[in-house]
């Protein structure tokens, strides 16, 4: 009984997969599109695109901003871990980079 189910499970993934593979690749525009020769930008994550002329920050301005932030939050920590109390650790960071 648990091969035959196992058996039905395994044909109905199959040809599930089958389906949807083949919309897949009928919905890929073929050569009487219009858009078939134009490429498609690689996708960026993390960032969008830079325009040209556009000012970036420099990194050592950033670094500076990131130090400042972890010594604010090392300096929180050790405060708590001399005096603990709730009121230590529920209160807001000092820091900039936080809201």
């Amino acid at each position: 009984m648990m091969f035959a189910v196992g058996v039905i499970g395994m044909v109905v993934l199959v040809v599930g997969c089958g389906l949807f593979l083949g919309l897949e690749r009928a919905e890929a525009p073929g050569e009487g599109s219009p858009r078939a020769g134009v490429m498609a930008a690689p996708s960026r994550f993390f960032q969008a695109p830079v325009a040209s002329g556009d000012a970036q920050v420099p990194v050592a301005f950033v670094l500076s901003q990131i130090e400042h932030h972890i010594r604010l939050e090392e300096a929180a920590a050790e405060s708590f871990l001399y005096a603990p109390t709730a009121k230590s650790l529920h209160a807001p960071t000092a820091s900039r980079l936080v809201n």
